[in-house]
């Protein structure tokens, strides 16, 4: 064995089994791995972004983005040591409990639209902004009546204008031009990298939304 590694360096060749051969002075191109790796890790970058772009629509609600950086300095007396702590966090949107939700926004709700909004929850999807509400599909979910389903989600839908309207803040869904689907407000009920999914919704959608004269956003495709 150390003959054959000897001789390996050696500039010569060995035959270790009759159906292998080891080429001498060949040193593995590692370049040649980082670049596979980059590639795969690029090929399932676009994937995922791809699979996000797909559940994503156009959305009146506020999407802006902006960090807040908080510098301070922390003692412990125990040791007698100062840390220097930096902490980032997401500002332009309250990340809202389901508790601080039916607090702040659902004092006009009825019990169907709490219904809805828990349907909503269990159903919508990870990075997602859209969500099909059947009423047959409610239904077999809570057994309500149809008059009392349409009476939730007039309690959760955003004001029938055709402009930015300040009940957009605090309500849950968006009418679309397309039957029984609806745009989820992100910013009172959302599931999954906020941050990704902004920059995708941006990329997507660089002109904004549209809505038609009777509120609704305009889907095309």
């Amino acid at each position: 064995m150390f003959n054959t590694l000897s001789s390996l360096f050696h500039g010569k060749s060995r035959i270790l089994d009759e159906n292998i051969k080891i080429k001498p002075n060949i040193m593995p191109n590692f370049n040649k791995y980082e670049t596979k790796a980059n590639t795969a890790y690029g090929d399932i970058a676009r994937k995922k972004a791809m699979i996000v772009t797909e559940n994503i629509l156009p959305t009146p609600f506020l999407k802006t983005v902006t960090k807040e950086y908080k510098d301070e300095i922390l003692k412990s007396s125990k040791i007698n040591k100062e840390y220097r702590i930096i902490t980032e966090k997401i500002t332009g949107r309250d990340y809202l409990s389901s508790s601080t939700i039916l607090g702040v926004i659902s004092l006009n709700w009825d019990i169907a639209a709490f219904r809805i909004y828990n349907y909503i929850h269990l159903h919508l999807k990870y990075n997602s902004n859209s969500i099909m509400i059947k009423y047959e599909d409610f239904r077999g979910y809570c057994g309500m009546g149809e008059s009392s389903f349409t009476s939730g989600l007039n309690c959760l839908i955003r004001p029938n204008v055709d402009y930015s309207a300040a009940g957009d803040a605090s309500a849950l869904l968006a009418k679309t031009t397309k039957k029984s689907l609806y745009i989820v407000n992100h910013n009172l009920l959302f599931k999954g990298d906020y941050e990704f999914f902004i920059e995708c919704l941006n990329d997507k959608y660089p002109n904004g939304y549209e809505l038609d004269s009777n509120g609704k956003v305009v889907i095309r495709n």
